[in-house]
């Protein structure tokens, strides 16, 4: 059976918007339901941001593959609140820092073991992001405990990074690693963190995680504001497609996951 590592400290930190005032209720579910005391995060809000702001810490066409699309206010927001958060994990007093996003609904028995686990792993594998669904693709199983009867609890390395970063625990070496590295970028942060080969930090996943999205409201509600259709959406698909088809190869071709995650494992 797995176990907490000794004398670790793990902060905990809510990534919230402030003119978000619908998600309160949600955030105070989250300060209640966390596996450690939380504490909010302001959100950057990309609405505020001028344009030459912008314009620094974005810039597209900077890595391979080639992301094909620019980036909305909301998503560089998103983008600068989480190297917020990986800056104050790598200068706090913590060993970890566990991040959660105000959209987030967590199970609390279900999140404090798999939280019990990531924090077993962390300083091995130094970023665990916890899935909201079942992550699909080639992956090596790291270790598997049983929570119930039904449940096992999976903490896995996938070929090709499952999106998605609405809660993750992060080493404070993996939190130094990535902030140095995100001075600019080009694309979403969880599309980013696919690029262990840039980045030079791994991820692992953990599913059952405890952590779902939010409700569908806030789901609509999100304050990430999408594109609208200038560009017709059969050629948005297209572009995907073979974007996500190039990170597949790319991710292929940089060793076999055991070996992407440095043999820590």
């Amino acid at each position: 059976m797995f176990r907490k590592q000794e004398n670790m400290k793990v902060s905990c930190f809510v990534i919230h918007l402030e003119r978000a005032t619908d998600r309160l209720a949600n955030v105070n579910e989250i300060m209640s339901n966390a596996p450690v005391r939380p504490q909010i995060l302001r959100a950057v809000d990309g609405e505020q941001l001028s344009g030459q702001v912008q314009a620094s810490e974005h810039r597209r066409h900077l890595h391979r593959p080639e992301y094909p699309f620019s980036l909305v206010q909301g998503e560089i927001g998103a983008f600068l609140s989480h190297r917020s958060s990986w800056k104050r994990i790598w200068r706090g007093d913590a060993d970890a820092g566990l991040v959660i996003e105000d959209d987030a609904s967590l199970d609390p028995e279900l999140m404090k073991f798999a939280f019990r686990l990531a924090c077993a792993r962390i300083n091995e594998l130094g970023y665990i992001q916890f899935s909201v669904k079942k992550p699909r693709g080639i992956a090596e199983i790291l270790a598997s405990e049983r929570f119930s009867d039904e449940t096992f609890v999976n903490l896995s390395a996938f070929r090709t990074v499952p999106l998605g970063a609405v809660a993750q625990l992060i080493s404070k070496k993996a939190a130094m690693r990535l902030y140095e590295v995100s001075e600019s970028f080009d694309r979403p942060v969880d599309t980013f963190l696919q690029m262990h080969w840039l980045t030079g930090q791994p991820v692992a996943t953990i599913y059952p995680s405890g952590v779902t999205h939010g409700s569908s409201e806030l789901a609509l509600n999100s304050t990430i504001h999408r594109r609208k259709g200038k560009q017709k959406w059969w050629r948005r698909e297209w572009n995907r497609f073979h974007y996500r088809s190039a990170l597949r190869r790319l991710s292929s071709n940089h060793l076999d996951v055991r070996q992407a995650l440095g043999d820590r494992t």
